[in-house]
């Protein structure tokens, strides 16, 4: 039996890969079980535990929507997955939102459609909108015994990441039922708060807890200067 001690795990070897198609069992796993941010999102996807685990693994699977596997960096150690993040720019959420949700939709009775539509409208609206230019980290995770410090060399990757995708910042939105063990961790990552939101829905707040806040980190990427407005002014 794996020692439960929470140093069993030292930072030396830890490696980052882009996920696979392969790796969709590893990525559903962590994500129901070793989730510091994104449990409270994924608990909305469906109340019935068993189908929830169902329709995550086909979402990861799926590969392009918000929980798709090409959206995941796997930590591992010694070949073997410790942790994750999952991410994407702010732009890609165009792109991927309306695919996750047509998955989402694809596995109810049309019947139910209209009630759904509304419930992820009212989901999309308890938590605040990643700024313009930003990385969305959705789900951060971590096999429970290991290092706390793995958590802040994966926000370092993440924000390496958002540099390489043009983003200025990475945006983390963490629920009520994720607050007391995500906000340290992301504070000491070099996080800070940048916005509160109420749960307005007392139904979704169930799930979601009375409030979302949003932690902010900046990247060294600048974008470059727009020239159309040095060409306005000499037109």
């Amino acid at each position: 039996m794996r020692s439960t001690n929470v140093d069993w795990l030292c930072m030396e070897g830890l490696e980052f890969r882009n996920a696979g198609a392969d790796d969709v069992k590893v990525v559903v796993g962590l994500l129901l079980n070793a989730a510091i941010v994104g449990s409270a999102h994924i608990a909305t996807l469906e109340e019935d535990v068993a189908k929830r685990e169902d329709f995550l693994r086909a979402l990861v699977a799926a590969g392009d929507t918000e929980y798709g596997y090409e959206q995941v960096t796997l930590a591992e150690l010694g070949g073997r997955a410790v942790g994750l993040f999952l991410g994407f720019p702010r732009d890609t959420l165009a792109a991927i939102g309306p695919r996750t949700l047509s998955l989402i939709m694809r596995g109810r009775s049309p019947l139910s459609w209209p009630g759904l539509i509304s419930r992820q409208s009212k989901i999309a609206r308890a938590e605040p909108p990643p700024p313009p230019a930003s990385y969305l980290l959705r789900a951060l995770c971590l096999e429970p015994g290991a290092s706390d410090e793995i958590v802040k060399t994966m926000l370092g990757e993440a924000v390496a990441e958002a540099e390489t995708e043009e983003c200025t910042s990475v945006a983390v939105n963490v629920f009520e039922p994720e607050m007391e063990r995500a906000l340290p961790l992301l504070t000491a990552g070099g996080f800070m708060e940048h916005a509160r939101r109420p749960v307005a829905d007392k139904k979704i707040s169930r799930v979601l807890g009375n409030e979302s806040v949003q932690m902010i980190r900046p990247t060294a990427y600048v974008a470059p200067p727009d020239d159309s407005d040095d060409y306005d002014e000499a037109g």
